[in-house]
């Protein structure tokens, strides 16, 4: 029976080794249709309030996938996030469609690195190992919500078959997901509550380290 499904499993293989070959590809490309709009917005604003300093325009981490650090990186976790899927006790999580959108999971932590692989492949280890339990925990969730947009849509890309759960570990596996999931769906209006303060706190401290950086700059 192993033996009839050897074409299935190689065709498997040559599509992902593929998908993850084309998206830093037409990422790549991506990026550089918005870096024009990227320098064009900064000269704009920069003209608009000229007493700024230091003025940074925020977009999309995906600007970064195609850094070597990230690349490297992903495709060394690959092999070793199965590995941990299959080992690790108490996990119900197989990832497989997911493996393709790994190249977006560690743009943000170059900039903690600074880009060294060695350090970003130890973070994403363990960023990843406790991940799979997060999709695994969130893995009923998923399938309700896939479920219910299947029944309205009868997209078949969202079409979990019976007895089984789906997850996403590009999606799932971040601690920030996670944790505004739980916070929102299992404490309801507390939780949402503790998000806003949270979320105030933060918008502070940017704010003061925002106007501290520019004091440095303009002396």
């Amino acid at each position: 029976e192993i033996v009839d499904k050897i074409p299935y499993i190689l065709g498997l293989g040559i599509k992902m080794g593929a998908v993850m070959e084309l998206i830093p590809r037409i990422t790549s490309l991506f990026i550089e249709g918005l870096k024009p709009i990227s320098d064009a917005t900064r000269e704009l604003i920069a003209k608009k309030f000229k007493g700024a300093v230091g003025l940074n325009i925020g977009m999309s981490p995906a600007l970064v996938i195609g850094h070597p650090a990230t690349l490297v990186v992903s495709l060394l976790l690959i092999p070793v996030t199965i590995l941990l899927a299959v080992v690790l006790p108490g996990n119900e999580f197989l990832p497989l469609a997911s493996l393709a959108g790994m190249f977006y999971v560690f743009p943000l932590v170059l900039p903690i690195t600074k880009g060294n692989v060695v350090k970003t492949f130890i973070i994403g280890f363990v960023v990843l190992a406790i991940g799979l339990y997060f999709v695994t925990d969130l893995a009923p969730y998923f399938t309700q919500a896939a479920h219910d947009v299947y029944t309205k849509t009868q997209d078949a890309a969202v079409n979990i078959p019976s007895g089984f759960e789906g997850g996403a570990l590009d999606f799932a596996s971040s601690p920030f997901s996670w944790a505004i999931f739980h916070l929102t769906y299992s404490f309801k209006w507390i939780g949402s509550g503790i998000l806003v303060l949270i979320t105030l706190f933060l918008m502070v401290l940017n704010r003061r380290s925002i106007i501290k950086y520019q004091r440095t700059m303009k002396n």
